[in-house]
C-alpha cells in the first residue's frame, strides 16, 4: 500500500485543487509577495499562541488570530489566503519534483498488498487515478508559481515543519 505520508500528501493536494480551483486563474506570483508572505509567516511562527502554518488549512486560522501581522506585511485576510494557498501548493509540488502521483508504482504496491480485500483494492485504485489527475492539473497550474517559490525553499522548509 502507499506509504501514509505520501497518501496524506496526495489527498491534501487533491482537496487543495478542488477547493482552490478559482484562485488559480490569476497573474504570476511575484517574488516580493512570496518574501512578504514568508516574513509574515515567520513572525507568526515566533508567536507560541498561534498554530503552525504547515498545512493550507491553517491559513484562515492564522489570519483570524493575527490580523495585526497581516496588516503590518500588507495583507488582508482574503489576499493572505489566496497567496498562501498558491505558495503552499507550489512548495508542495516543488518538493514532489513537480511530478504527479506515479499510478503504476501505486498500482504495483496495491496489487502486492495482501491485507486489502478486492473491494478495498478497487477503491484505492480509483482514488489513485483521481489523485493522479488532480495532481497533474495542480502541477501544470503551479508551474510558474514554483519558479517564484524556488529561491525561498529553505525558509519554507523551516516554516513547514510541524
Amino acid at each position: 500500500m502507499l506509504p501514509g505520508s505520501k497518501m496524506r500528501t496526495a489527498i491534501l493536494l487533491s482537496l487543495f485543487v478542488i477547493l482552490s480551483a478559482p484562485d488559480f486563474a490569476r497573474d504570476p506570483l511575484p517574488a516580493q509577495e512570496v518574501a512578504r508572505f514568508i516574513a509574515a509567516a515567520e513572525e507568526m511562527a515566533a508567536r507560541p499562541d498561534l498554530p503552525s502554518i504547515h498545512a493550507p488549512g491553517q491559513l484562515p486560522a492564522l489570519a483570524a488570530a493575527a490580523p495585526d501581522v497581516l496588516d503590518h506585511h500588507g495583507f488582508n485576510a482574503q489576499r493572505w489566503r489566496v497567496i498562501g494557498q498558491r505558495i503552499l501548493a507550489a512548495y508542495q509540488m516543488e518538493r514532489r519534483g513537480g511530478a504527479p502521483l506515479d499510478a503504476a508504482k501505486a498500482a504495483t504496491r496495491l496489487a502486492a498488498d495482501r491485507s486489502l480485500t478486492p473491494e478495498q483494492r478497487s477503491e484505492m485504485m480509483a482514488l489513485v487515478r483521481l489523485q493522479r489527475t488532480d495532481l497533474a492539473v495542480l502541477a501544470a497550474e503551479t508551474e510558474k508559481d514554483r519558479a517564484a517559490v524556488v529561491p525561498f525553499m529553505t525558509k519554507l522548509d523551516l516554516l513547514m515543519q510541524p
